[in-house]
């Protein structure tokens, strides 16, 4: 499946990001276990950069950090942080930090540029934390566990880098979405180091993994906590976002192809985007312009595209939308990074796993209202209005045969809320209200919430659902 052919992506004053670990830096600072000396993995600085017709060492199939800055679209290939972690550079006027963690599987950049709108280089400390990289800022040693990239030490203890929006993804798709890409040339950007490090690099050292076994072995966790969290096994990979102190994770192996998940993260609301074919996870913030945007997947188009529900706008796996009332415009990438489930959930315990909860189904087209009173041929669906609400929200619903009917309220968690109506109605159509209460008549708190209708047949066998999300703000 192609990916949608882009010409712009995210922008970085566009990145909404607020994580925290749930222990202290101070206990993060004692966690540190030396493995080598500083520098044993060479970052590189300003490498030579090349065209994609250039390149000679990185794979259709590898993968690759993709960043798009003011015009300038450059990938970074994993082959280059196995040997080297941490990429130095400047791209669309932006200097950038890109780190890579081979043991936890993290891949993400970084500003990197000083108050006085210089760059900061940073490099490798040669220590982990939870099997984590931790970077060092060559300008004054302090110390920045990858994963938080929160200052542990120094002046700068607490001091949170700025998380650049990516696309972790394949070669192959990001040139399809940047087919004017550049790349850094493999092992440039070492002009510090010694001449006998610079040669230690020639391609044929970036063309084989070394990590293929210790990605494929879960029963080796070096460096880990003590206690792993059981849910997935150790090294399975992750989406994770993080948002006011909430975290969720998506397992990327059991997500569906082309899944459009609708989620509420931290009082965040969030679309998660998934491509199966090359293992590409995005998060977006679904709010814009002060309305909340419920998403499904455009499962016409060949390309990986989605559609809102509110405007019928059509949106490309980079967050643009490309037709429709909203053309033009963009959400932001929510702060969110592929990682091993060990090491998240060793930075961020108590972390959701998704549950199957939020995917809508497409939406019936639009009729005139004299269809809509007619006898259904499908089970339908609408959209509830108003969306987000406050005192209540009204929408309807169409029963194409006899049989057993549900319509019920659930959390983001899957769990059942509300019950709104059930048992057995004639076919036609139906209209319905909730007022944000619970079967106890409590009000909820304010969230992402979802309608699930369902209709089995009489005899209690086929059953047919449809999903339909909405906010609700106190």
């Amino acid at each position: 499946m192609a990916l949608l052919l882009a010409a712009t992506a995210f922008t970085c004053a566009e990145v909404v990001y607020a994580s925290s670990s749930l222990f202290s830096l101070d206990e993060i600072f004692e966690l540190l276990v030396a493995l080598g000396a500083k520098d044993q993995f060479p970052a590189m600085t300003n490498p030579v950069i090349i065209g994609a017709d250039e390149q000679r060492y990185v794979a259709d199939d590898d993968r690759v950090l993709g960043l798009y800055i003011d015009g300038e679209a450059r990938a970074y290939p994993a082959s280059l942080g196995w040997w080297h972690e941490v990429v130095n550079d400047r791209l669309g006027g932006q200097f950038v930090s890109v780190t890579f963690c081979p043991l936890t599987g993290t891949s993400l950049a970084l500003a990197a540029m000083d108050s006085s709108g210089g760059q900061t280089e940073y490099g490798v400390s040669g220590l982990l934390v939870y099997a984590n990289l931790v970077l060092y800022e060559r300008a004054d040693d302090t110390l920045y566990p990858q994963m938080i990239h929160t200052g542990l030490n120094g002046e700068s203890k607490g001091k949170q880098l700025s998380l650049i929006p990516a696309l972790d993804t394949t070669w192959e798709a990001w040139k399809r979405l940047h087919p004017d890409t550049t790349l850094p040339k493999e092992g440039t950007g070492l002009e510090r180091f010694s001449r006998r490090i610079r040669t230690n690099y020639p391609t044929e050292a970036y063309l084989n993994d070394p990590y293929v076994e210790y990605r494929a072995d879960h029963s080796s966790l070096p460096y880990a906590p003590s206690q792993v969290d059981l849910r997935l096994q150790g090294k399975e990979m992750v989406a994770g976002v993080c948002y006011a102190n909430a975290f969720k994770a998506y397992h990327l192996r059991t997500l569906p192809d082309r899944a459009v998940i609708n989620d509420l993260v931290g009082g965040l609301p969030i679309t998660l985007v998934f491509d199966a074919p090359s293992q590409t996870a995005v998060a977006f913030c679904s709010e814009l312009n002060g309305d909340v945007l419920d998403f499904y997947a455009d499962r016409r188009s060949e390309e990986l595209r989605f559609r809102d529900v509110n405007t019928g706008s059509t949106w490309t796996i980079e967050g643009e939308a490309v037709a429709g009332p909203l053309a033009g415009a963009r959400l932001r990438q929510a702060p969110s990074y592929n990682a091993m489930w060990f090491a998240w959930t060793a930075f961020f315990p108590n972390t959701q796993l998704w549950a199957g909860e939020g995917i809508i189904e497409e939406p019936m087209t639009t009729v005139a209202a004299e269809s809509w009173e007619s006898t259904p041929a499908e089970l339908q669906l609408s959209a509830s209005y108003p969306n987000p609400f406050n005192g209540s929200t009204t929408l309807q619903y169409r029963l194409p045969a006899a049989g057993r009917f549900e319509l019920s309220v659930h959390n983001q968690l899957g769990q059942r809320v509300r019950t709104l109506e059930s048992g057995s109605k004639a076919p036609g159509s139906y209209s319905i209200s909730w007022d944000g209460r619970d079967d106890g008549g409590a009000g909820v708190s304010s969230g992402r919430y979802f309608f699930r209708l369902s209709l089995a047949d009489l005899s209690g066998g086929q059953l047919t659902s449809r999903t339909r999300g909405v906010m609700l703000l106190r």
